[in-house]
Protein backbone atom coordinates (compact mmCIF):
# COMPACT_ATOMS: atom_id res chain seq x y z
CA UNK A 1 0.00 0.00 0.00
CA UNK A 2 3.20 2.26 0.56
CA UNK A 3 4.37 1.72 -2.47
CA UNK A 4 1.30 2.48 -4.27
CA UNK A 5 0.54 5.29 -2.65
CA UNK A 6 3.88 6.79 -3.43
CA UNK A 7 3.73 6.47 -6.60
CA UNK A 8 -0.31 7.99 -6.78
CA UNK A 9 2.00 10.94 -5.34
CA UNK A 10 4.26 10.71 -8.15
CA UNK A 11 1.58 11.50 -11.21
CA UNK A 12 -0.45 13.30 -8.69
CA UNK A 13 -1.34 16.47 -10.01
CA UNK A 14 -1.12 20.01 -8.36
CA UNK A 15 -3.64 21.83 -6.78
CA UNK A 16 -3.46 24.66 -7.91
CA UNK A 17 -2.89 23.41 -11.62
CA UNK A 18 -6.39 21.52 -11.33
CA UNK A 19 -7.72 24.58 -9.96
CA UNK A 20 -6.90 27.05 -12.77
CA UNK A 21 -8.25 24.43 -15.67
CA UNK A 22 -11.69 24.92 -13.74
CA UNK A 23 -11.76 28.84 -15.10
CA UNK A 24 -11.03 28.73 -18.20
CA UNK A 25 -14.24 29.15 -20.89
CA UNK A 26 -14.90 29.08 -24.11
CA UNK A 27 -13.10 32.16 -25.30
CA UNK A 28 -9.95 30.75 -23.77
CA UNK A 29 -10.46 27.32 -25.87
CA UNK A 30 -10.66 29.31 -28.73
CA UNK A 31 -8.42 31.43 -28.12
CA UNK A 32 -5.71 28.57 -27.95
CA UNK A 33 -7.17 27.01 -31.35
CA UNK A 34 -6.31 30.47 -33.14
CA UNK A 35 -2.96 30.90 -31.60
CA UNK A 36 -2.43 27.26 -32.55
CA UNK A 37 -3.39 27.95 -36.52
CA UNK A 38 -1.51 31.50 -36.17
CA UNK A 39 1.38 28.95 -34.80
CA UNK A 40 1.05 26.65 -37.98
CA UNK A 41 1.15 29.85 -40.16
CA UNK A 42 4.62 31.54 -39.02
CA UNK A 43 6.36 28.12 -38.74
CA UNK A 44 5.37 27.79 -42.82
CA UNK A 45 6.33 31.01 -43.59
CA UNK A 46 9.77 30.91 -42.07
CA UNK A 47 9.78 27.55 -44.04
CA UNK A 48 9.20 29.15 -47.31
CA UNK A 49 11.51 31.62 -46.47
CA UNK A 50 14.29 29.76 -45.69
CA UNK A 51 13.61 27.57 -49.09
CA UNK A 52 13.28 30.90 -51.32
CA UNK A 53 16.10 33.08 -50.20
CA UNK A 54 18.33 31.02 -47.01
CA UNK A 55 16.89 32.86 -44.60
CA UNK A 56 15.93 31.54 -41.20
CA UNK A 57 13.44 33.36 -39.67
CA UNK A 58 13.23 31.08 -36.18
CA UNK A 59 14.83 33.65 -33.50
CA UNK A 60 12.45 36.19 -34.33
CA UNK A 61 9.62 34.37 -34.52
CA UNK A 62 9.80 32.55 -31.60
CA UNK A 63 10.25 35.04 -29.52
CA UNK A 64 7.03 37.02 -31.06
CA UNK A 65 5.19 33.64 -30.28
CA UNK A 66 6.40 33.08 -26.94
CA UNK A 67 4.85 36.83 -26.37
CA UNK A 68 1.64 36.53 -27.70
CA UNK A 69 0.12 34.01 -25.21
CA UNK A 70 1.81 35.85 -22.45
CA UNK A 71 -0.03 39.46 -23.90
CA UNK A 72 -3.65 37.34 -24.40
CA UNK A 73 -2.97 36.12 -20.63
CA UNK A 74 -2.56 39.92 -19.43
CA UNK A 75 -5.07 41.24 -21.53
CA UNK A 76 -7.79 38.80 -19.86
CA UNK A 77 -6.69 39.78 -16.76
CA UNK A 78 -5.01 36.24 -15.69
CA UNK A 79 -1.88 35.50 -13.85
CA UNK A 80 1.72 34.80 -15.82
CA UNK A 81 1.66 31.39 -13.03
CA UNK A 82 -1.27 29.80 -15.32
CA UNK A 83 1.30 29.60 -18.03
CA UNK A 84 3.97 28.08 -15.45
CA UNK A 85 5.86 31.14 -15.20
CA UNK A 86 5.90 32.23 -11.88
CA UNK A 87 4.61 30.14 -8.82
CA UNK A 88 4.88 26.81 -8.85
CA UNK A 89 7.34 24.19 -7.56
CA UNK A 90 10.07 25.23 -9.16
CA UNK A 91 13.21 24.16 -7.69
CA UNK A 92 11.58 20.74 -7.58
CA UNK A 93 11.13 21.17 -11.26
CA UNK A 94 14.52 22.39 -12.35
CA UNK A 95 16.10 19.53 -9.80
CA UNK A 96 14.00 16.37 -11.27
CA UNK A 97 14.50 17.45 -14.84
CA UNK A 98 18.01 18.25 -14.61
CA UNK A 99 18.97 14.90 -13.19
CA UNK A 100 16.92 13.60 -15.77
CA UNK A 101 18.05 15.62 -19.14
CA UNK A 102 21.84 15.35 -18.12
CA UNK A 103 20.74 10.92 -18.37
CA UNK A 104 18.99 11.86 -21.30
CA UNK A 105 22.28 14.21 -23.10
CA UNK A 106 24.58 11.49 -21.90
CA UNK A 107 22.88 8.43 -23.38
CA UNK A 108 20.99 10.01 -25.97
CA UNK A 109 23.44 12.79 -27.36
CA UNK A 110 27.31 12.17 -25.89
CA UNK A 111 27.56 8.44 -25.79
CA UNK A 112 26.34 7.51 -29.36
CA UNK A 113 28.58 10.36 -30.36
CA UNK A 114 32.05 9.28 -28.90
CA UNK A 115 31.19 5.57 -29.74
CA UNK A 116 30.62 6.71 -33.76
CA UNK A 117 34.20 9.22 -34.00
CA UNK A 118 32.40 12.00 -33.91
CA UNK A 119 33.87 15.30 -33.24
CA UNK A 120 32.85 17.49 -30.93
CA UNK A 121 31.36 21.36 -32.33
CA UNK A 122 33.47 24.08 -31.18
CA UNK A 123 32.81 25.40 -27.65
CA UNK A 124 31.15 29.13 -29.18
CA UNK A 125 28.54 26.68 -31.33
CA UNK A 126 27.67 24.44 -28.84
CA UNK A 127 27.12 27.65 -26.44
CA UNK A 128 24.96 28.72 -28.84
CA UNK A 129 22.85 25.54 -29.21
CA UNK A 130 22.30 25.68 -25.37
CA UNK A 131 21.34 29.26 -25.85
CA UNK A 132 19.20 28.33 -29.17
CA UNK A 133 17.66 25.08 -27.98
CA UNK A 134 17.03 25.29 -24.09
CA UNK A 135 15.10 29.62 -24.93
CA UNK A 136 14.65 29.86 -28.56
CA UNK A 137 12.95 26.21 -28.75
CA UNK A 138 12.36 24.76 -25.47
CA UNK A 139 11.13 27.53 -23.58
CA UNK A 140 9.09 29.17 -26.67
CA UNK A 141 7.65 25.66 -27.20
CA UNK A 142 6.56 24.73 -23.53
CA UNK A 143 5.15 28.31 -23.18
CA UNK A 144 2.99 27.73 -26.34
CA UNK A 145 2.07 24.05 -26.11
CA UNK A 146 2.16 23.07 -22.02
CA UNK A 147 1.53 26.72 -20.43
CA UNK A 148 -0.98 27.93 -22.94
CA UNK A 149 -2.79 25.95 -25.24
CA UNK A 150 -3.11 22.83 -23.38
CA UNK A 151 -4.32 24.08 -20.21
CA UNK A 152 -6.81 26.79 -22.29
CA UNK A 153 -8.13 24.04 -24.46
CA UNK A 154 -9.99 23.03 -21.24
CA UNK A 155 -12.27 25.58 -22.13
CA UNK A 156 -13.40 23.34 -24.97
CA UNK A 157 -12.65 19.70 -23.68
CA UNK A 158 -13.68 19.38 -20.31
CA UNK A 159 -12.60 15.43 -20.50
CA UNK A 160 -8.93 14.95 -19.54
CA UNK A 161 -7.91 12.26 -21.12
CA UNK A 162 -9.42 14.02 -24.58
CA UNK A 163 -8.00 17.43 -23.45
CA UNK A 164 -4.88 15.98 -23.34
CA UNK A 165 -4.48 13.98 -26.47
CA UNK A 166 -5.96 16.44 -28.94
CA UNK A 167 -2.87 18.70 -27.31
CA UNK A 168 -0.50 16.06 -28.00
CA UNK A 169 -1.31 15.69 -31.82
CA UNK A 170 -1.80 19.78 -32.06
CA UNK A 171 2.23 19.65 -30.83
CA UNK A 172 3.19 17.06 -33.02
CA UNK A 173 1.66 18.48 -36.08
CA UNK A 174 3.26 21.93 -35.27
CA UNK A 175 6.55 19.99 -36.65
CA UNK A 176 5.39 19.82 -40.03
CA UNK A 177 5.07 23.41 -41.73
CA UNK A 178 8.62 24.37 -41.62
CA UNK A 179 10.33 20.96 -43.07
CA UNK A 180 7.12 20.68 -45.49
CA UNK A 181 7.76 24.13 -46.84
CA UNK A 182 12.04 23.48 -46.99
CA UNK A 183 10.91 20.39 -48.91
CA UNK A 184 8.83 21.72 -51.14
CA UNK A 185 6.35 19.01 -50.29
CA UNK A 186 2.64 19.29 -49.97
CA UNK A 187 0.99 18.15 -46.16
CA UNK A 188 -0.13 14.74 -47.42
CA UNK A 189 3.90 14.08 -49.41
CA UNK A 190 5.97 14.99 -46.10
CA UNK A 191 3.21 13.51 -44.23
CA UNK A 192 3.74 10.27 -45.10
CA UNK A 193 6.88 9.90 -46.53
CA UNK A 194 8.70 11.79 -43.60
CA UNK A 195 6.68 12.78 -40.51
CA UNK A 196 4.62 9.42 -39.92
CA UNK A 197 7.40 7.78 -38.32
CA UNK A 198 8.23 10.21 -35.95
CA UNK A 199 5.06 10.92 -34.47
CA UNK A 200 4.51 8.79 -31.75
CA UNK A 201 7.71 9.88 -30.19
CA UNK A 202 6.19 13.53 -30.42
CA UNK A 203 3.05 12.32 -28.74
CA UNK A 204 4.91 11.07 -26.14
CA UNK A 205 7.08 14.04 -25.41
CA UNK A 206 3.88 15.81 -25.32
CA UNK A 207 2.71 13.82 -22.83
CA UNK A 208 6.10 13.68 -20.87
CA UNK A 209 6.42 17.17 -20.54
CA UNK A 210 2.60 17.91 -19.87
CA UNK A 211 2.92 15.49 -16.94
CA UNK A 212 5.56 17.73 -15.40
CA UNK A 213 4.02 20.86 -15.98
CA UNK A 214 1.01 19.24 -14.14
CA UNK A 215 3.20 17.90 -11.43
CA UNK A 216 5.39 20.78 -10.55
CA UNK A 217 2.73 23.69 -12.11
CA UNK A 218 5.98 25.20 -13.67
CA UNK A 219 7.15 25.73 -17.37
CA UNK A 220 10.47 25.58 -16.16
CA UNK A 221 11.59 21.85 -15.85
CA UNK A 222 10.13 20.96 -19.01
CA UNK A 223 11.86 23.23 -21.00
CA UNK A 224 14.86 22.53 -18.76
CA UNK A 225 14.28 18.53 -20.10
CA UNK A 226 13.08 19.47 -23.73
CA UNK A 227 16.35 21.11 -24.01
CA UNK A 228 18.82 19.08 -23.38
CA UNK A 229 16.75 16.85 -25.52
CA UNK A 230 16.88 18.96 -28.75
CA UNK A 231 20.82 19.44 -27.91
CA UNK A 232 21.85 15.94 -28.78
CA UNK A 233 21.98 16.74 -31.90
CA UNK A 234 23.73 19.86 -31.48
CA UNK A 235 27.13 18.84 -29.99
CA UNK A 236 28.95 17.10 -32.93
Amino acid sequence: MAVLRKIKNFFKTDERYREQLDEYDKLDGLLAILYFVLFMAAYYFMGCMMQKSGIYLGLYCNIVLALLPIGVVLLRKQKLSSLGLTGGKIKQAVLFSGVLGVLFLAAGGILPGVLAGAKFNQLTVILYNIFYYFIIIGLVEEIAFRGFIQTRIYGLIKNDIAAVLVTAVMFALMHIPFQMAVHQMNFGQYFMTVFIGNMPFLLLWHIVFNFMQRKFNSVYGNTILHGFMDLCSGLF
